[in-house]
């Protein structure tokens, strides 16, 4: 029996995973930009937004395995947190080329729906005219600002999201396999 058995980096092992959930979060953000226009997107989004504490929880668990059961709750947290904190960062550098260079009156697009939206139902003509106001006075955030917003976001709730399944991966023993046939 080997007793020297070295555990998974939470590092290494979360920006490896950060690469994967950038590309994940990338789509995420694509198909909520484009949900106004394609309502079906935001059915999609809704689905992808539902299925990142399972993918999170598969990460993860594949690390507690793979550990034998050994890894601190300290380690598979910080491996969770590594992996959103560097696939928001992949995911908001896709974002931000977008907005930025490729669909510049996006942000100012997706309010004007908003406040097309809020006129049209009832009660929402004061947040149609608050909207207005923002939009008139030059008040949206600039690209730079919305990515960085985002990856707080991402890194909040990808923190909160990483702790609830490090909890329930620790909960659930991985099974013990023996040498003995």
């Amino acid at each position: 029996m080997e007793t020297d058995q070295r555990l998974t980096n939470p590092y290494k092992q979360g920006a490896d995973n950060g690469f994967i959930l950038g590309a994940y979060l990338s789509v995420l953000f694509f198909t909520t930009a484009f949900a106004l226009e394609v309502p079906m997107l935001g059915i999609l989004s809704t689905c992808l937004i539902a299925a990142i504490p399972v993918m999170v929880f598969m990460m993860l668990r594949r690390t507690w395995i793979r550990d034998r059961g050994m890894s601190q709750f300290s380690s598979l947290w910080m491996q969770g947190i590594m992996a959103f904190a560097c696939g928001g960062i992949i995911s908001g550098l896709v974002a931000y080329v977008y907005i930025r260079w490729i669909d510049p009156d996006w942000l100012s697009s997706q309010v004007r729906h908003m406040i097309d939206l809020y006129q049209s139902v009832e009660n929402g003509q004061q947040v149609a005219d608050i909207l207005q106001s923002i939009l008139t006075q030059g008040l949206l955030p600039s690209p730079i600002q919305m990515v960085i917003q985002m990856l707080w976001f991402e890194i909040f709730s990808g923190s909160v999201i990483s702790l609830l399944a490090t909890l329930i991966v620790r909960v659930i023993r991985p099974r013990q396999t023996s040498g003995i046939r």
